[in-house]
């Protein structure tokens, strides 16, 4: 089951406006999340890096606002 943990707003360097949204994934029927993930809104992969977000397919660093 998956279920949306929360929406993160971010700029990237050109102070471009995009939002990372992390994904829960647990058991069925529960609120028990087994495994989380970052996408864009497009659903495109993010990966964390510290404090910052890396898109996967650009390598583009997406800062929190």
């Amino acid at each position: 089951m998956r279920q949306k943990l929360r929406e993160i707003r971010c700029l990237d360097d050109r102070g471009n406006e995009a939002l990372v949204i992390e994904w829960g994934f647990g058991v069925p029927g529960t609120r028990q999340v087994t495994n989380r993930e970052l996408r864009m809104e497009d659903g495109s992969p993010v990966n964390p890096l510290g404090g910052v977000f890396e898109h996967f397919y650009s390598g583009r660093i997406l800062r929190p606002a």
